[in-house]
């Protein structure tokens, strides 16, 4: 049990770690669009942001969205594996 509870733990992090950068990201685009900027460069240490952002081919709030499901499937995972529902 210990050992789901650590896994559940860092994987909470990091889900908290890639929000935040994903928030960040958001509001550095309502700036700009308030102020009229049309072209940005923007600079993260986050590689899922970037891969996502780079390959995007689609509007960022479709993504934002897609990101939201993602991870609440994954919380539902870990918590059927930490309940013993399926198997780790």
């Amino acid at each position: 049990m210990a050992s789901y509870l650590a896994k559940l733990v860092a994987l909470l992090i990091k889900i908290l770690v890639e929000w935040a950068e994903l928030v960040a990201f958001e509001e550095s685009l309502k700036v700009a669009s308030a102020i009229n900027i049309s072209k940005l460069i923007f600079e993260s240490d986050c590689a899922n942001l970037v891969n996502r952002v780079k390959n995007q081919d689609k509007i960022i709030l479709f993504w934002a969205v897609a990101l939201m499901r993602h991870v609440s499937n994954w919380i539902f995972l870990v918590w059927l594996m930490l309940y013993g529902l399926i198997a780790a």
